[in-house]
C-alpha cells in the first residue's frame, strides 16, 4: 500500500525541483555556476530521496512498533523496505526528468502522475509472468520484494530505471546550457 501512496505523492514533491528553477528564472544562474549538471542533478535527486528516507524510515518504525502485539519477519522487513526505497528511488528519478522538461510545476506534477499511472497499468495489464510486460513493469518487480526476495535482476532494472532517468535529466540540462 506504501509503494501506491508514494506513486502519488511522489510527483507533487519533484514537480517543483527544476520546474521551479526554470520558471523563477533561476535555472540559467544555476546552469552558469561552476558546478557540473551532473552534481546538480544527483543533488536534487539526493535531497528528495533524504526526504523519502525519512518516510520509508516511518513506515518502518510501524512496523516494528507492531512487534510488540505479535511475531515479525526481519527478513521480509528487510527486502520490503529495500524494495520500497528503490521503487521510490525510480519514481524520484522519473519526475526529476519530468520537472526538467517544463517551466510549470503543475504540468510536471501531472506528466509524472500520468507516466507512473501508465506504468501501474502495465503492471496490471502484465498478467503472465513470462510476457514481455511483465519485465517493464515497475511494481511487479517490486512484487519480488514484497514477497521476501531479493531478485538481482529486479534490482538491475531499478538500478538502470533510475541511472537512465538521471543520464537523460542531465543530457537534457546540459543541451540547455549549450543552446541557451
Amino acid at each position: 500500500m506504501a509503494a501506491i501512496i508514494l506513486l502519488m505523492v511522489t510527483p507533487l514533491l519533484s514537480m517543483r525541483l527544476l520546474a521551479e528553477e526554470r520558471r523563477n528564472r533561476t535555472l540559467t544562474l544555476l546552469i552558469s555556476s561552476p558546478v557540473s549538471m551532473t552534481d546538480i542533478v544527483i543533488g536534487k535527486f539526493l535531497g528528495l530521496m533524504v526526504f523519502f528516507l525519512g518516510v520509508i524510515s516511518l513506515v518502518v518504525a510501524l512496523s516494528i512498533s507492531l512487534r510488540l502485539g505479535g511475531a515479525l519477519d526481519y527478513g521480509l522487513l528487510l527486502s520490503n523496505t529495500i524494495g520500497l526505497f528503490l521503487l521510490t528511488a525510480c519514481f524520484s528519478a522519473l519526475g526529476l526528468y519530468i520537472s526538467s522538461l517544463t517551466a510549470q510545476p503543475v504540468i510536471a506534477a501531472i506528466g509524472s502522475l500520468g507516466v507512473l499511472l501508465g506504468l501501474w497499468v502495465i503492471n496490471l495489464a502484465a498478467s503472465e509472468p513470462d510476457g514481455w510486460l511483465h519485465y517493464i513493469s515497475l511494481l511487479k518487480h517490486f512484487e519480488q520484494f514484497n514477497q521476501g526476495l531479493i531478485d538481482t535482476l529486479s534490482i538491475a532494472y531499478f538500478i538502470l530505471f533510475i541511472v537512465t532517468f538521471l543520464v537523460l535529466t542531465i543530457r537534457r540540462l546540459d543541451g540547455e546550457r549549450l543552446h541557451g
